[in-house]
């Protein structure tokens, strides 16, 4: 056996090969010849890691973090529960190669990018493999239904990674627009006068687990103002004129609320995209790269109950705290984005976080 030294200045990832009939990208269906782009942030490390020389390695003793390609989205969707895939690939590799049950799979990493992620994984799967996902739930004693894991629920945050999705890849709703806007707030020190509206928000609303109710309080709190103010726009469904009137709000808007829905929500990622400070609520959740981006200095961050409260929470910043985050924005913008071609740098933001986990896990910082 070839026994090499892991080397701790120099992060190294092994990824697994493996054969179609253990992980392939499928049709799901006879109708269905394509997947929903938002949901792949998977291909877009794929793509970046297959030629990166400086972390992939072709000697798995010298890995730090072993990638394992288990394209869960393929066989679950967004909404399905992928563990079956999951536990299939996971079986292949640890009969395989001897790498997984040396530390019971604690350095090995897959993406699960569906809507709640690992949230209704067994147990087993929770506290062996890094997470890579976009729903960051961290919660003692979450009451959802057909959630088993009273401990934390979906994610531990020092074993498991939020990252970024993407956002719609259609027409107006491209990062096109991120470098140039914030090459030109910069230069305006962060003020932006054509942002003229307190906040908005445009989506589904629904009640029970579904956004934790933070969409629902928002729609009642706004129900009970007898004279609803002009700047503020609260849109259940969709906007009237489609993605070119929904960027023209965002653009408008000096807040956007940023809410999850069933599962992740794509609202902070277009609000940065986009140059709006966003306003998270969501409690319990990790958002991406948290324990390493300071998003105090670039958004604002609520709890369900400030919702009643928050026009006046919102009306108390003055157009130098504004500007400030703004700013902030610009400092940051560039991990939301996966697209090299738009300047996006969450690959890079994405093997930091690895590299966080890697160090976590030698410092036992978390246990199975």
């Amino acid at each position: 056996m070839c026994w090499v030294v892991r080397s701790r200045t120099e992060f190294k990832i092994y990824m697994y090969e493996l054969p179609w009939e253990i992980a392939f990208p499928y049709e799901l269906g006879e109708d269905v010849h394509t997947r929903d782009n938002i949901y792949t942030a998977y291909e877009e490390f794929m793509k970046y890691f297959l030629v990166d020389d400086m972390v992939r390695t072709q000697n798995p003793y010298e890995a730090n973090l072993f990638y394992v390609p288990a394209l869960t989205y393929f066989y679950a969707t967004n909404v399905r529960n992928g563990q079956w895939q999951a536990e299939a690939v996971i079986e292949y590799i640890r009969t395989k190669w001897p790498f997984y049950n040396r530390t019971g799979g604690r350095d090995h990493f897959v993406f699960f990018t569906g809507d709640r992620a690992s949230c209704h994984f067994q147990r087993w799967i929770q506290d062996s493999v890094i997470k890579v996902v976009h729903f960051g739930m961290q919660h003692r004693n979450l009451t959802w239904n057909e959630i088993s894991n009273r401990d934390y629920a979906c994610i531990q945050n020092k074993r498991d990674l939020v990252v970024p999705p993407r956002t719609v890849n259609l027409g107006p709703l491209l990062p096109s627009f991120s470098t140039p806007y914030y090459k030109w707030l910069v230069s305006n020190q962060g003020y932006d006068g054509n942002r003229t509206l307190l906040f908005f928000f445009a989506g589904g609303v629904a009640d029970g687990e579904y956004s934790g109710g933070v969409r629902l309080a928002i729609k009642q709190m706004l129900s009970s103002i007898t004279h609803l103010p002009a700047d503020v726009k609260f849109v259940e469904g969709r906007v009237g004129g489609g993605e070119d009137e929904y960027f023209a709000m965002i653009r408008a808007s000096k807040f956007c609320i940023a809410p999850y829905g069933h599962g992740w929500g794509n609202r902070l990622v277009q609000a940065v995209h986009l140059g709006c400070v966003p306003v998270i609520i969501q409690d319990y959740v990790y958002q991406a790269f948290e324990d390493f981006l300071p998003y105090e200095d670039f958004s604002v961050r609520m709890r369900l109950a400030d919702v009643p409260h928050m026009i006046d929470l919102l009306r108390s910043y003055s157009e130098a705290d504004l500007a400030r985050l703004r700013l902030g924005l610009a400092r940051y913008y560039r991990a939301f984005i996966w697209e090299r071609e738009y300047d996006g740098l969450a690959y890079e933001w994405t093997l930091a976080g690895l590299q966080r986990r890697a160090y976590n896990l030698a410092a036992e910082y978390f246990h199975r």
